[in-house]
């Protein structure tokens, strides 16, 4: 919606891409409207909006409203900074369907700094005067989502963030681990956690799916790394289907109307050479046929036994193309899924030793140790 944010997180994916994009403009009003009256008119009925900070634009309300009057579903990303009257007004009387609020911490200390001081504070009592007035009006639009990157500021305390959403009357929480991608590759020294930590935290969490069942859980954590902790814990643990939905039921359009496939293919320059369709000039009327978007389908889709076929652990698993279909545009002569090859490591380990629960701690550091140092072997290839 725009490149343009109030803060400057300390590891914001999207500092890349606007650094990349360093000139280009945002939709004017008037194109922006024009744009939405037309992916109606071409059968699109719901669109998320992100940013930089959509709440920003001055006319952020106002294009929401074009974007429902045409019969569009609208949900947007925030990280509640700005929450005067207007906005939480616009929020129920639009019947915005869902709220997505960037917390990065599960407390002032963790999340303030990555996001700035204050923002913890800002965010929370965004979240509350949304949350208040659901009770109020007895609605249950929009749902409120919390988005949380965890970091080694607070991985340990992976329970604290379910209690955090569950005590906001959040309906849904989406927590993942950081992407090297923007101001992130800039700060990954004191921001990303280690494999080992992030195989830890990914247990964690699953934990949490299970003990809060009032909460919609998101994480993008593949079913190897399910099944591991589900032989460790015997409990059903849950795992959701993980797979790449550019085409199927997701575009990108950028915020000078850039329309992409993904934001991976973009960034790999999937388009050089090509014409790179825009909204405001793009016909779409009869579909979303650009030579872009064939290139990428043959790329990403049109042979994936092949496109698989060094990715690891993916190329031995039973889960693959079941419930797991990982991004396809990855690279790399033998690209490798961290986690995943932990798990089935540990896994085959256990197996040799009649269950996961027998593997003493000894074995496990060792087990860890030789995956740790395949993976590295990998990086560098």
């Amino acid at each position: 919606m725009t490149t343009r944010c109030n803060l400057n997180c300390a590891h914001c994916y999207a500092a890349k891409w606007m650094l990349d994009h360093e000139g280009a403009t945002d939709l004017s009003y008037n194109d922006f409207a024009d744009s939405l009256q037309k992916v109606a008119k071409a059968g699109i009925r719901y669109i998320h909006f992100l940013g930089g900070e959509p709440t920003v634009r001055r006319d952020f309300i106002d294009l929401i409203r074009v974007a429902r009057s045409n019969g569009i579903d609208v949900s947007f990303n925030t990280n509640g900074q700005i929450h005067d009257d207007k906005i939480i007004d616009a929020i129920f009387n639009l019947k915005i369907a869902s709220v997505t609020v960037s917390i990065d911490g599960v407390d002032a200390t963790s999340n303030d700094a990555i996001r700035g001081k204050g923002t913890y504070n800002r965010a929370i009592k965004f979240v509350e005067k949304i949350a208040d007035k659901k009770e109020e009006l007895g609605t249950n639009r929009p749902e409120i989502q919390i988005q949380m990157v965890v970091t080694p500021l607070w991985h340990k305390r992976i329970n604290l963030a379910f209690e955090l959403a569950s005590s906001l009357r959040a309906n849904a929480l989406v927590i993942s681990f950081i992407e090297l991608k923007g101001s992130a590759r800039v700060n990954a020294s004191w921001l990303s956690l280690s494999y080992e930590e992030a195989f830890e935290a990914a247990g964690e969490i699953l934990l949490g799916s299970m003990r809060h069942p009032e909460l919609n859980v998101h994480s993008p954590i593949k079913a190897k790394v399910v099944e591991y902790y589900r032989e460790l814990t015997g409990f059903s643990l849950p795992v959701s289907p993980f797979e790449c939905k550019a085409l199927t039921t997701r575009v990108n359009i950028f915020s000078d109307g850039t329309i992409a496939p993904c934001e991976v293919a973009h960034e790999q320059g999937m388009a050089e050479g090509l014409l790179v369709p825009n909204i405001v000039q793009a016909n779409i009327k009869d579909g979303w046929s650009f030579s872009y978007f064939d290139r990428f389908a043959s790329q990403a889709f049109d042979d994936p036994e092949n496109t698989y076929a060094n990715y690891e652990p993916c190329n031995r698993c039973i889960f693959l193309f079941r419930i797991c279909t990982p991004c396809p545009l990855i690279g790399g002569r033998k690209p490798i899924m961290p986690l995943c090859l932990i798990a089935d490591a540990l896994l085959t380990k256990g197996r040799e030793l009649g269950g996961v629960s027998k593997v003493s701690d000894v074995i496990r550091a060792d087990t860890l140790r030789a995956v740790l140092g395949e993976i590295e072997r990998a990086r560098r290839t």
